[in-house]
């Protein structure tokens, strides 16, 4: 039974090593697989934030800021979390976001800034921030190093289970 890795190059010779397990096997060997992954891709993520151009204080009116407080920083890197892994007998999911509040209130944001969305005005650019796609060059960059260590660890996980450990 053939499975395939959708969305990452490579994934067909991950797929091959699910060739001929039974479900239960399979979801074992993906979930292994993909929490390897996530942590490599989640790492680099959290070099790419530290990367961020860093400045204190308020922009002038009108103007666009390239930059991120210290704090926002810190509070990125604090709330990256790899969700539990979502599985059936033919895929398995992991997600990796941000989540939580910064923890200085606003007049607007009462319990804090939304973490997701400080990080989606630096990925995407806003009417104040510009664009700086800091996740997409962590995962472009992480990606085949990503696939090796879930291959890696699928394919241990898959020895252990024939060899009944």
């Amino acid at each position: 039974m053939a499975r395939r890795v959708r969305g990452v190059s490579g994934g067909e010779e991950f797929s091959r090593l699910l060739e001929g397990l039974t479900g239960d096997q399979a979801v074992t060997v993906m979930k292994a697989a993909c929490y390897a992954g996530a942590g490599v891709l989640a790492d680099a993520l959290k070099s790419e934030i530290q990367n961020l151009p860093e400045q204190e204080g308020y922009m002038p009116e009108g103007k666009q800021r390239n930059v991120i407080t210290k704090h926002d920083k810190r509070m990125l890197q604090e709330r990256i979390g790899i969700s539990r892994i979502d599985s059936t007998s033919e895929k398995a999911d992991v997600v990796i976001s941000f989540s939580g509040y910064n923890d200085k209130p606003t007049k607007k944001y009462r319990t804090g800034t939304p973490i997701p969305l400080i990080a989606r005005s630096i990925e995407s650019g806003s009417s104040v921030r510009k664009k700086n796609p800091f996740v997409r060059r962590a995962f472009n960059s992480a990606q085949s190093t990503a696939l090796q260590k879930a291959i890696d660890a699928g394919q241990k996980e898959l020895n252990d289970i024939i060899n009944g450990g």
